[in-house]
């Protein structure tokens, strides 16, 4: 009976000592600061010149040399890359700098920035999953920076609604380098849905300027997320050709689709050009459009009609 007595006892005493533990690591967790992701697009369209002819990524190096300048007090900084090594890869994303306080991850980012050039695709979505991964469960920011909408995988303002519904505490801010209206809006959904910010960069100096208000944005807190627009369409945008091999662009909108097939889609304008042979053009039901892949749509140009 004593000995039960003992045993009881002792098992009590390690449940309060093991809960005080669990509890201290709560409040170690809660109190220490965020971390700052840097998630930078290194896809072949970074190349392209910005609004005063200077080229994107040269502009990113410099304006990403300034903002690590900033003081980032006791926070990790960690650095991604996406794009920066194969042509054709979609899951193109390496963790380049693990989260290290933000003199040691400095040297390692300029260096890394330095030495990437511009390759391969825009794998946004698959890059924001893998840095949640590389968080490890703790809460902060992501910055990303990119000259492009997603090109491999279903769309990032989805995976940020998803993030909100799991309560997953990181916030996306965006830094749009030389966008286009469309992509513009595409790109801060992103910003929007996570609570974060987005920033327009169409200079040298603006992409400086643009990083310098992200940095501030990290030290304010979240704001309220804006939940995604359940009845938006998206852009549906298809490299065509006619019989005599002259290409030109169909934008159209796709209203629902799922890797394998389109199961609604309004019939698209044509998007007119000096090559352009027709006035307008729609699509049979698949097979005529068929999504075969994340980021692979398959059309069929004798399922497309249409008059001159």
């Amino acid at each position: 009976m004593l000995h039960r007595l003992y045993w009881g006892m002792a098992v009590f005493f390690a449940l309060i000592f093991v809960s005080a533990a669990l509890r201290a690591q709560t409040t170690s967790d809660m109190a220490a600061p965020g971390r700052v992701l840097i998630v930078y697009d290194s896809s072949n369209s970074m190349w392209g010149e910005l609004s005063d002819k200077s080229r994107k990524y040269e502009a990113g190096r410099n304006a990403l040399s300034t903002f690590l300048n900033t003081e980032f007090g006791a926070r990790q900084i960690g650095f991604r890359a996406y794009g920066h090594r194969r042509k054709t890869d979609c899951r193109d994303s390496e963790l380049v700098t693990p989260f290290s306080d933000a003199a040691t991850a400095k040297a390692s980012i300029e260096k890394a920035v330095t030495s990437i050039l511009p390759t391969g695709k825009t794998p946004i979505t698959y890059s924001l999953r893998e840095g949640r991964k590389d968080f490890d469960s703790r809460a902060g920011d992501i910055l990303l920076i990119s000259d492009g909408i997603e090109t491999c995988d279903i769309d990032p303002c989805t995976l940020m609604q998803e993030w909100q519904n799991s309560n997953v505490n990181i916030r996306v801010l965006v830094v749009g380098v030389g966008l286009t209206e469309i992509e513009r809006s595409a790109m801060a959904c992103i910003a929007d849905v996570s609570g974060g910010k987005y920033f327009d960069a169409d200079s040298a100096d603006g992409f400086t300027e643009a990083l310098n208000a992200a940095s501030e944005a990290i030290d304010e807190p979240a704001g309220e997320p804006n939940p995604v627009d359940q009845g938006r369409g998206y852009a549906l945008r298809i490299a065509a050709a006619d019989d005599q091999g002259r290409s030109f662009i169909v934008i159209g909108q796709l209203l629902k689709a799922s890797v394998g097939r389109v199961e609604r889609f309004a019939k698209p304008a044509i998007q007119r050009s000096p090559h352009a042979p027709m006035a307008g053009i729609g699509l049979r039901p698949p097979p005529a459009l068929r999504v075969i892949d994340p980021g692979y749509t398959l059309v069929d140009w004798r399922g497309l009609r249409g008059g001159r």
